[in-house]
């Protein structure tokens, strides 16, 4: 179960990378700003540190 917790941990970070990538390349290409995905990205990186500071308390509590 530890692992996955932790994959899922990773994959928010994963897509938030990712729509911070298509992002980054949106506005290169047509200098506008897709705020649905900029949303999106922090949204997704927020949940990652979120998830890992869950993950650790509860795995300490355990201990």
């Amino acid at each position: 179960m530890k692992s996955l917790q932790a994959f899922f941990q990773y994959a928010y970070l994963f897509v938030g990378i990712f729509f911070g990538y298509n992002v980054y390349k949106e506005y290169q290409s047509t200098g506008a700003i897709n705020w649905a995905f900029v949303l999106l990205a922090i949204t997704a990186i927020g949940m990652f540190f979120f998830k890992r500071h869950f993950r650790k308390k509860f795995e300490n509590r355990n201990q």
